[in-house]
């Protein structure tokens, strides 16, 4: 065979498979570039979700912490009134028992409202800001034990009218604003933390 034609081969064969090289690496880079597009796709998605969920959590921790703060002050007053009946001196001590049992009846459903919003913490988490509310609300079950019992020492006729004192609602007035403390310090690090994204 002439060298020529020889060559003429060697070149048709070349050109082939750089061109089927070419054709190869092209496929590769839009393989590349597909994937890239959607990883970045859902890296916006899921930050896109993390400033969604930041939100969420903001409103939520904030009702909670206004659900509750509007329960917790409702039971200083009570007490008030019983000082203030209490000094009173009826003659008639079912007057006492009368208040006694109105003043009740507003207590004893104080934690109701606070109860249905902490469903609604978890929805949103993590669990630890669940845990602090439970713990929250579980002091506010305290305050109103305590409230409750004041109340029913009005009512006692054996109870040594005008006064009971006040150190079991200041002791558990303290506990309950610790508590909630505690709930804000775990909402702020939970709202301070960046969100990541995933592996």
């Amino acid at each position: 065979m002439d060298a020529g034609v020889i060559a003429g081969i060697a070149g048709a064969g070349g050109a082939a498979v750089g061109g089927l090289c070419a054709v190869w690496g092209a496929r590769i880079g839009v393989r590349g570039a597909a994937d890239s597009a959607q990883q970045q796709v859902r890296d916006q998605a899921y930050t896109a979700h993390g400033r969604w969920l930041h939100e969420r959590r903001i409103d939520t921790y904030a009702e909670f912490l206004n659900v509750w703060d509007t329960a917790a002050r409702s039971l200083r007053p009570v007490w008030e009134t019983v000082d203030r009946v209490a000094r009173l001196d009826a003659t008639d001590h079912d007057d006492y028992v009368h208040v006694a049992e109105e003043l009740l009846a507003s207590v004893k459903d104080v934690a109701v409202p606070v109860e249905a919003m902490l469903e609604r913490v978890p929805m949103v988490g993590p669990a630890r800001a669940q845990d602090a509310g439970e713990v929250m609300v579980s002091a506010l079950h305290e305050m109103r034990g305590e409230t409750e019992t004041r109340i029913a020492w009005l009512a006692d006729a054996a109870s040594s009218i005008p006064t009971r004192g006040w150190e079991p609602w200041n002791a558990s007035d303290r506990q309950a604003m610790g508590t909630r403390q505690a709930f804000v310090e775990v909402a702020h690090a939970v709202l301070d933390a960046a969100p990541q994204l995933p592996e």
